[in-house]
């Protein structure tokens, strides 16, 4: 006896549809896992360029007060017995580099900035012989802030950034400090030196430059003869005798993240030099357009292209 039930093939999927469902399965999870990836890129860039807004506010605000800056000044003769006058190009010359020194002071981007003594002007006479000197007649109160917070463990790894850290600290505003506007997770110490920095979006210190003159943006044209240094209308720094000489041009301070690949790609100081204190740079002291060594100067590429998905404020405005 035959039964018409058994003739009929039993239900269920073969090998190959559970493998084609499979493969789909992966495919939508794989397709939402990129897009939810992708989402939390955006918003770590989209928050990275809110924090970097934020910082160039304050630090921009500062940058402004130094055009009309008052600069204490005190001259000092080689010798006690002999008077010592400055010509008036020199007490130009006097406020520009001291001016410079409290930019140095107070808007530190390196250890020596904050831990190094005031700069000294030096003038000399046709011999050579010193006549005088030209210093800061009293020290920033901002400065003295900093120089009390930093620690003996400070390492230069993250120095730039932790500077920042410090100048943001010591802000006040009609809405509190400086740091209100930045989230518990966005304040951290990477490389654990006692140090903190202010975090990007994929948590890596947002650095700082106050004198970059190696990088090269919309905003920071390096040729004297279309940008001069704003802080110099009457051309006193030296360099403007030399017609071959595209310094000094006009500097803006460079705030930036590394982005997502979290590399900088730019020169800060080289491991072939020392560690640049700007009170000992030549031809003048605090020359903000000082090499780190011969033809580097800070800013610029490090000959990689890590530089390219960096946020700066340079470039934040036409991203």
């Amino acid at each position: 006896m035959t039964f018409g039930s058994a003739d009929r093939a039993r239900p269920g999927f073969t090998l190959v549809e559970l493998l084609l469902a499979l493969a789909v399965a992966t495919l939508l999870a794989a397709t939402l896992l990129m897009a939810m990836w992708s989402a939390q890129e955006e918003a770590r860039d989209a928050r990275t360029q809110a924090q970097i807004a934020k910082l160039n506010e304050y630090i921009m605000s500062q940058w402004e007060t130094y055009s009309s800056r008052q600069v204490p000044i005190r001259y000092r003769p080689a010798n006690p017995l002999v008077p010592f006058q400055p010509t008036a190009r020199e007490r130009l010359l006097a406020r520009l580099v001291l001016l410079r020194d409290l930019m140095r002071m107070e808007l530190p981007d390196r250890k020596t900035d904050v831990l190094s003594p005031k700069a000294q002007l030096v003038f000399r006479d046709n011999n050579g012989n010193v006549r005088g000197i030209a210093e800061l007649s009293v020290e920033s109160r901002a400065w003295r802030e900093y120089r009390r917070r930093a620690v003996s463990s400070w390492t230069e790894t993250f120095q730039g950034a932790e500077c920042l850290y410090l100048i943001i600290s010591t802000i006040r505003d009609e809405n509190g400090s400086g740091l209100d506007y930045f989230r518990d997770n966005e304040i951290g110490d990477v490389d654990g030196d006692g140090m903190p920095e202010i975090l990007d979006g994929w948590g890596n210190p947002i650095s700082f430059l106050r004198w970059a003159p190696g990088y090269d943006s919309p905003m920071q044209i390096p040729d004297r003869n279309r940008s001069p240094d704003f802080f110099d209308p009457l051309h006193v720094d030296p360099r403007w005798s030399n017609p071959n000489e595209k310094v000094p041009f006009n500097l803006i301070p460079l705030i930036f993240s590394p982005g997502p690949d979290r590399l900088y790609g730019l020169i800060t100081d080289t491991s072939a030099a020392p560690f640049l204190d700007y009170r000992n740079t030549t031809p003048l002291p605090v020359d903000p357009y000082a090499a780190v060594s011969p033809g580097i100067y800070v800013g610029q590429s490090d000959g990689t292209s890590d530089a390219a998905d960096n946020i700066t404020n340079h470039l934040i405005e036409i991203r």
